[in-house]
């Protein structure tokens, strides 16, 4: 079971804006495609554990089975 936990979710916009200080709209864009990326990666890392898990439990169903 993957630990969901560990692919770190939470928080994403308080972490990524204590790192800017924006002056300016372009700076605020900059920082809104910041977070989007960010989301887009985390959200990448989740499929791919899901995937791992789901393929692994497919693996471990078929081995299971008796052959006939």
């Amino acid at each position: 079971m993957v630990n969901w936990k560990t692919l770190n979710i939470g928080n994403v916009e308080n972490s990524i804006l204590s790192k800017y200080h924006p002056n300016d709209e372009v700076e605020m864009l900059k920082l809104s495609y910041s977070i989007e990326k960010h989301l887009a990666s985390q959200k990448r890392k989740i499929a791919c554990a899901y995937l791992c898990v789901t393929s692994k439990n497919n693996a471990n169903n078929i081995n299971n089975k008796e052959i006939t």
